[in-house]
């Protein structure tokens, strides 16, 4: 423990020359580079000489209550043999204690711990150790002196034992000097002295006879040389300091004190005051060891650096909100109540004294300011004063504040979802995996920590503020939005900044088969004035007639109830595809994507004969197409040469010329209406088709049949799983084959622009179609077309499982070919609780009855009815049309 820049700890000071020098650990102490750095010295010994040596003082007092230990090496030039027929020499260097910070005055102990002496009239140069008594600064008589064999680089430890009162010397790893009492005997019993450390050269050139003491140029010593001490370290070998419990506190308005620990994940207001509670000591056993207490000045200082930063915290000092240190007693020791050097943040830092194993606790006030949401942390510097050294202790006060967003498959809605602390916002549907959505996004807001979201675009424009279950929307397409989410409470904690990137793509690629050329192609193209995103062309794969996997099994008669239905979608279009062998050709194309996009068209050659779809990076996917060989007549899609969108009725009540309804002949698969089981007696219908087309072979037929159903508004979104449920306890559907095997195709959404859509949102009006596509075992298929409103006002009905608890619900009925109200429309009117409610009027008399207001009343209701009717008849064939219009 210790400090590596010297120039902090002592002050140079030149006596001879100038050539005192701190560079990093190394004190040169003389020199002969220069001229100047040596000088004429008078001397007793010699009628004169030239030297070069300077002193070290250390610039505060060193504990003499503390044990020490300072390792260093010297390094001095060796007097070699041409030197010594002309000169004498001395090198050395001492170490001193001394009772004031003032050489020329100053008393204490001085050793010279190594030096070395030659003259010309010596046999050979010795080597000399030795102490003497300073009495305002100069040395007195030598005592302890002992010689030593000769070095150039020696190895010089100086040790103080406080609790010993001694100071040693070791030489090369030999102890060659120990004082005892140093405190007793040379210092007056202080506890403290200056430390100094001097060194130099000294020559004299004896065969010069005519003195110039003016030009010292004049007698240079024979080599340049340099005398140094270089510091390997400066050590308190019986100090172990910790800084420990850091901790924070807040107000508590019972007790009127800060006494409610704060926990990692608390979110604490900005600005809030809180106590911060730290105890620091010298955990070394040696510490208090044969009954003497060590000693030990310190400063505990605030701490900011890459390694050991502070943040989210402002310590500060003020009236009512004092720093205080405390000691093992419980009593304060310190206290300031203002800003100042020895506060926390001061340039000093808060001054405390480590005695023994003995704990100091250390109390501070701090704002917090959790800027952003990152986590709160504090470091410390704990620094000793007698040698600078310094140990760090950095805590994390506060967590960061994740802005938490919910899991995929959580459900926000459950009690036991956490929401609002295990999670804080929604975003639904989540993307694909190339990062795009197929219908709007909507990021939710659920309250808890924290009470508003902060939505802000890329440019720092503010989207809005939600509260609680709040949502905002993007529901146009775009190529790519970025919005930044910030959580914030009504105290003024801020969460974490966190980002949504947001791509939506509703555009159905289209793919062409040109028999001509043999080449599929998957165009994602749209016109530039349209608006729509553009992802690309992500895979090219066979599927079945209906548009399912290849590996789906076949079913008969109705889905199971509840499971979840086929989805065109990316990652769900039939699971994982099969592909065939070479033999049989290829059956999927993966088309590369840069960052989640692909080339707007891709074509693909010689596919194999089958049913095709083309799939975009968003997981919008294509109408099936027919390739077959070229001999072959083209079939059309599942839908009609022009999918979804088939136009008007090929025969008078939407009835197939070909396979009537009573000819043997097969035909497209059958739907009933079932039964409502809220009215007694009623019974199943059919629902006729609206159109029923041909293929040019001749050999099939593809009926279209369209349903209604109005619901009321909800806070509710079905989706595909949903309809799945609906249409399985709705319709009974049959087959015209004596096989009677069916294949469901998925349930697919669209919305009145007749873009596909994941599900229905029914928290405000609207109407949307619903459509399911079912397939018999020679390829014959029937299109349920259910036409489904929101409406303010309704009042949700039975229909199994798809009411309102569900967010499915509704009343409606079915439309008949010729545009008149089909048979499911008659079951639909007994669906609304209001018109069974009506029925259930008691009858009073008779036309008029003995109450005409029960009556008039009746009257006012059919008429109100009728118009209702008609407005929902014609909201329908305008949504009809405009989704006509989308999907052509």
């Amino acid at each position: 423990m210790g400090t590596t820049d010297y120039n902090t700890l002592f002050e140079a000071t030149n006596l001879n020359g100038e050539p005192a020098l701190i560079e990093g650990s190394t004190l040169r102490a003389g020199s002969t580079l220069q001229p100047e750095h040596y000088d004429f010295v008078p001397g007793d010994l010699y009628p004169y000489y030239i030297a070069s040596d300077s002193a070290f003082l250390s610039r505060g007092p060193v504990s003499l209550t503390a044990s020490w230990t300072v390792r260093t090496h010297a390094a001095a030039s060796p007097i070699v043999e041409a030197e010594k027929e002309k000169y004498a020499f001395f090198t050395y260097f001492s170490v001193c204690f001394l009772d004031r910070p003032e050489v020329t005055k100053a008393g204490g102990l001085g050793i010279c711990t190594y030096g070395q002496e030659w003259t010309t009239s010596m046999a050979s140069p010795r080597t000399i150790t030795y102490a003497t008594r300073i009495i305002d600064g100069v040395n007195q008589t030598r005592f302890n002196e002992k010689e030593l064999p000769e070095y150039t680089r020696p190895s010089l430890v100086y040790a103080y034992d406080a609790a010993a009162d001694t100071f040693t010397v070791e030489l090369d790893g030999e102890q060659t000097m120990r004082v005892a009492n140093v405190r007793r005997d040379y210092l007056g019993g202080a506890s403290e002295c200056w430390l100094g450390l001097s060194g130099g050269i000294g020559w004299r050139n004896d065969l010069v006879e005519t003195l110039d003491p003016s030009n010292p140029e004049k007698y240079p010593a024979t080599q340049t040389r340099t005398v140094g001490l270089t510091f390997d370290s400066m050590a308190l070998p019986k100090l172990d300091p910790e800084i420990s419990g850091i901790s924070l506190y807040r107000y508590n308005d019972a007790t009127k004190k800060y006494d409610i620990p704060v926990e990692k994940h608390d979110v604490l207001g900005a600005d809030e005051v809180v106590q911060v509670r730290c105890t620091v000591r010298n955990k070394s056993a040696a510490a208090s060891a044969d009954g003497f207490d060590e000693q030990y000045s310190m400063h505990l200082k605030l701490a900011h650096t890459t390694d050991n930063p502070t943040q989210g915290i402002a310590p500060f000092a003020e009236a009512g909100f004092p720093m205080e240190v405390v000691d093992k007693n419980g009593t304060v020791t310190s206290s300031v109540e203002e800003p100042g050097p020895e506060t926390l943040s001061g340039k000093v830092g808060v001054p405390i004294t480590l005695s023994g194993n003995d704990p100091v606790s250390v109390t501070y006030f701090a704002r917090i300011n959790q800027a952003d949401g990152h986590a709160v942390k504090v470091s410390h510097e704990l620094i000793e004063d007698t040698f600078q050294g310094s140990q760090f202790a950095t805590a994390e006060l506060i967590a960061d504040q994740e802005l938490k967003p919910a899991p995929p498959s959580m459900d926000p809605d459950d009690p036991d979802s956490g929401a609002g602390t295990a999670f804080h916002y929604t975003r639904l549907p989540i993307a694909n995996e190339n990062g795009w959505n197929r219908s709007p996004v909507a990021v939710t807001f659920y309250a808890g920590d924290f009470d508003e979201l902060l939505v802000t675009a890329s440019d720092g424009g503010a989207l809005g503020t939600l509260a609680d279950r709040e949502a905002w929307r993007q529901t146009a397409d775009t190529d790519g939005v970025t919005v930044s989410l910030q959580a914030r409470s009504t105290a003024g904690a801020l969460s974490k900044k966190g980002t949504e990137a947001i791509r939506i793509d509703t555009h159905v690629p289209a793919l062409r088969w040109d028999a001509s050329a043999g080449t599929l192609t998957a165009d994602d193209s749209v016109p530039p004035s349209s608006g729509k995103a553009v992802a690309g062309v992500w895979k090219v794969y066979r599927v079945k007639a209906d548009g399912r996997a290849l590996d789906t099994d076949d079913v008969t008669k109705s889905p199971v109830v509840g499971a979840s239905a086929c989805s065109l979608s990316a990652g769900s279009v039939g699971g994982d595809r099969v592909a065939m062998s070479r033999a049989e050709g290829q059956a999927a194309w993966d088309f590369n994507l840069t960052d989640g996009v692909g080339a707007t068209v891709q074509t693909v050659a010689s596919p194999a004969p089958g049913f095709y779809v083309a799939e975009d990076a968003a997981g919008n996917v294509s109408s099936v197409v027919e390739v077959r060989e070229a001999d072959e007549p083209t079939t059309p899609g599942p839908d009609g040469p022009e999918g979804p969108g088939d136009q008007d009725p090929t025969g008078p009540g939407g009835q197939n010329p070909t396979n009537p309804p009573d000819s043997e002949t097969p035909g497209p698969p059958t739907v009933i209406i079932k039964p409502d089981p809220g009215k007694p007696g009623d019974t199943s219908k059919p629902l006729p088709p609206t159109k029923v087309e041909e293929d040019p072979a001749g050999k099939l037929s593809h009926a279209v049949i369209e349903d209604d159903l109005t619901v009321g508004t909800a806070k509710a979104f079905p989706s595909a799983v949903d309809f799945t449920t609906l249409f399985s306890e709705r319709y009974d559907v049959s087959s015209t084959l004596s096989d009677g095997a069916l294949t469901y195709g998925p349930i697919r959404i669209f919305n009145a622009d007749g873009q596909e859509v994941d599900a229905v949102d029914r928290t405000k009006p609207g109407d949307w179609v619903i459509e399911q596509r079912i397939v018999d075992s020679a390829g014959n298929s029937t299109t349920i077309r259910l036409s489904y409103h929101v409406r303010e006002g309704v009042i949700d009905g039975w229909l199994g499982s798809g009411n309102a608890s569900d967010g499915l619900g509704g009343t409606g009925g079915s439309s008949g070919g010729d545009g008149s109200a089909g048979a499911g429309a008659a079951a639909g009117e007994g669906r609304g609780r209001f018109a069974s409610a009506l029925r259930a009027l008691p009858q009073t008399g008779g036309i008029f009855g003995s109450c005409p207001l029960h009556v008039l009343f009746a009257l006012i209701m059919v008429l109100a009815s009728a118009y209702g009717m008609m407005r929902l008849r014609q909201e329908s064939l305008d949504c009809k049309e405009r989704y006509r219009e989308a999907v052509r």
